[in-house]
Order: C-alpha cells, then structure tokens, then sequence
C-alpha cells in the first residue's frame, strides 16, 4: 500500500513537535507559511528561522539572548511585522518560551550572508560567545563620576555612626 500524506505524522525536522500542513496549497504568505507537505519546521522553530535571517534583529539576539523574546513588546512588535508581510500564521499562535527555551537547538543549514543579510552563522556563534560589556561602559565618563561619588558617599555615611558627624565636599576631600 502506498503511503500517503495522510499517514505521515508532520513533525517539526528541528525540534520534533506537530507541524501544521496547509489544508490548501498555494499560500501566498512572505513569513512564516504553513508546510505543503507534512515536513520542515514548526511555528516557533520557523520565527527563530527568520529571527535569524532578520538583519540586524539578528546581531542584537545574538548579543542579548533570546530571554528578551519573552518581553509583551517585542511580541507585539515580530507581530506588527508579520502583518506587513503577510503570514499564514494566527495571532498568539507562536510560543515565545518554546522558541527561547529551543533557541540553541540547531538548524540543518548554516546562516550565509544575503543582500538581505549581510551576517553569516560563523558571525553569529562569535556575537554570542564573545564578553558582554558591563551596562555602565554605556555611561558617558560624567554619569560614571556621580554614580562613583553617590557610591562612595553611601559607603561612608554607612561605615560612620550615628552619633558621627561628617562632610563631604564636592572636591572628593572629607573633612
């Protein structure tokens, strides 16, 4: 007996849950369209596929993780996208805690670099094994110098008693 597309049960080749097959083929959707035959990838495997063909959406998820998916407005945002471009997938149907849980699971191709994507996967894996600079690098040398001062001024009134009178001037000398 020949087998059918019926008797296959659809399954995502990356991640191995249900893959929805389009009931009728043909679909003209630019993201995230329903498989027209019962394999490839799931709905939440397939948003991290284009997250990753996404320039630069993709060079910033590989600096910062995928837990920032999980966020209501980036959400809201891929959304916004989807519906500009077209998709065969529903509101609320991706899985945002899958696709960050998934998030190192491997795809079967390696990210090239496209006209649309100049990023390649080799690019990528450096992003995200390469040290994180701490948030205050991000301060300009002024904000760095009071936050310094506020730290330093804490310390102090904490090391002194309460019955401890002290002043701190502005030119970092205690008196």
């Amino acid at each position: 007996m020949k087998e059918t597309l019926f008797d296959i049960a659809p399954t995502c080749s990356r991640c191995g849950v249900a893959v929805k097959v389009a009931p009728v083929p043909g679909s003209k959707a630019r993201m995230l369209r329903k498989a027209a035959t019962p394999k490839g990838l799931c709905i939440n495997c397939a948003t991290q596929d284009e997250l990753r063909h996404l320039y630069p959406a993709n060079l910033m998820l590989a600096r910062s993780g995928p837990a920032c998916l999980t966020l209501p407005h980036i959400q809201q945002q891929f959304e916004a996208i989807l519906k500009i471009a077209g998709t065969d997938a529903a509101p609320g149907e991706i899985d945002w805690a899958k696709v960050a849980a998934n998030w190192k699971l491997p795809f079967k191709t390696k990210l090239k670099s496209t006209a649309r994507n100049p990023v390649t996967q080799a690019e990528l894996d450096r992003e995200a094994a390469e040290p994180r600079e701490s948030p205050d690098s991000f301060l300009t040398q002024q904000e760095r110098r009071a936050k310094a001062k506020a730290e330093r001024d804490s310390a102090i009134r904490n090391f002194c008693k309460d019955g401890d009178t002290i002043t701190i001037h502005d030119d970092g000398q205690d008196k």
